[in-house]
């Protein structure tokens, strides 16, 4: 069974399905401290910018923050200026 995600997961039909599997694959959750994800300052943001680029689901975080109304720290490869700065059309793609 496929996701809204442009990833197989390949479950079966008895497999419960979480809204948030793209979690399962963002780097952020695998090979980075979580404390830099959540600078003091803007400036500070560039080590969870490096992992975010290199990210194949920075899309889905973004849209996921922006639809959450998440405030604190880097998501989607944004700060949280960056990303208050966004149209909230923009944020949807």
């Amino acid at each position: 069974m496929k996701t809204d995600l442009d990833f197989d997961f390949d479950l079966d039909e008895e497999t419960p399905v979480r809204a948030e599997q793209w979690m399962d694959l963002a780097l952020c959750a695998v090979e980075a401290d979580p404390e830099i994800f959540f600078p003091k300052t803007n400036g500070a943001a560039k080590k969870a910018k490096a992992v975010c680029n290199r990210c194949a689901v920075v899309s889905e975080c973004l849209a996921f923050a922006q639809k959450n109304g998440i405030i604190e720290g880097v998501w989607g490869g944004l700060s949280e200026t960056e990303r208050q700065n966004l149209a909230p059309d923009t944020a949807a793609s």
